[in-house]
């Protein structure tokens, strides 16, 4: 690999600041080298309750996974299904596709077994990765599927005949070539949701989630290094995929993840105790806080610098409530 190559440089003597990629780019590079060269390796960039990962751990076990895929016959260009919790293991199978050029779709994994019967014809996708809990769906819609999957990966437990994610990391180095793709190179799909018709395909370009996370991360939102965020929206959402993922890597920050269902108290439990200074949330879950906050609930909110609302329309009169009661 060329010392010139996977670079984008940042011009931010222009408002916008210009983004420039070299043609040959892959993005698993400024997300993940560029943070162990700029030292960044024993540095918190993922934590949750119990555990936590480091920019190096996260890269190794990503460089091991990427080795892995090359290994099972995993080609540029070929589709690795993600039905993953928001855990390490999702991390690892995301960028490692992209690390050797395949493709990662992310998939809502509380859907239902005819939704993956669909979605594994649509995309014939060579992998799927798999937590437990979305087995009893994936498992019939993969014996359905004419499309035979080839390599089936269990995130966390055992499965009959599916690989196990701890056993293929252990057998692999932790050094791993990006594939040389380029920065319009297709890097990941997510699929719609459906509500005018079976769900369609977004593609995602290597050169995206540069994008995003300049713009809106660090020119919208104001992360830096320093910042800790907190996303309750899951990361097989565009949403959460920004928050969870491109903007933490982009940025060199930290971000909290919860692995369960968001409720407004445990959400509101995490913000008390583990002081993101970005919150992001959706209409639905900041009625349901403030409603909870209005009625006695106490928390301390006094390390939140910024709170960001996606998935769907604000009402004005929640922002409002929100903003009079909590002065964010």
């Amino acid at each position: 690999m060329s010392q010139n190559d996977h670079i984008v440089q940042v011009d931010d003597n222009v408002t916008p600041a210009k983004l420039s990629f070299t043609d040959t780019f892959n993005v698993t590079f400024p997300l993940l080298d560029r943070n162990l060269a700029e030292g960044r390796g024993d540095r918190v960039v993922v934590r949750w309750r119990d555990r936590e990962l480091t920019f190096g751990q996260l890269a190794d076990n990503v460089f091991r996974m990427a080795n892995a895929f090359r290994r099972l016959g995993v080609e540029p260009g070929e589709r690795v299904m993600l039905l993953v919790k928001d855990v390490p293991g999702f991390y690892y199978g995301f960028l490692a596709a992209i690390r050797i050029g395949a493709i990662p779709i992310p998939v809502n994994y509380f859907l239902r077994g005819h939704d993956y019967t669909y979605m594994l014809s649509d995309s014939a996708a060579k992998v799927v990765m798999a937590s437990p809990d979305v087995l009893g769906e994936i498992i019939p819609a993969i014996e359905s599927n004419e499309k035979k999957v080839a390599v089936k990966i269990v995130v966390e437990g055992e499965q009959d005949g599916w690989l196990q994610l701890d056993d293929l990391l252990s057998g692999e180095e932790t050094a791993a070539d990006p594939e040389p793709t380029g920065p319009e190179t297709d890097c990941f799909w997510l699929y719609s949701s459906g509500s005018t018709g079976d769900p369609k395909a977004s593609v995602h370009q290597h050169k995206d989630m540069i994008y995003t996370s300049q713009y809106y991360g660090i020119g919208t939102i104001g992360l830096k290094e320093s910042s800790v965020g907190f996303s309750p929206p899951k990361a097989f959402f565009a949403y959460g995929l920004g928050n969870s993922v491109s903007f933490p890597l982009w940025t060199g920050s930290t971000i909290i993840l919860l692995e369960e269902r968001p409720t407004p108290e445990n959400t509101l439990e995490i913000m008390n105790t583990m002081k993101p200074t970005h919150y992001y949330g959706v209409p639905t879950l900041y009625a349901a806080q403030l409603q909870l906050l209005e009625n006695g609930y106490e928390a301390d909110l006094s390390s939140i610098e910024f709170c960001a609302s996606g998935g769907e329309a604000l009402p004005p009169a929640l922002y409002e409530r929100w903003l009079e009661f909590t002065g964010l």
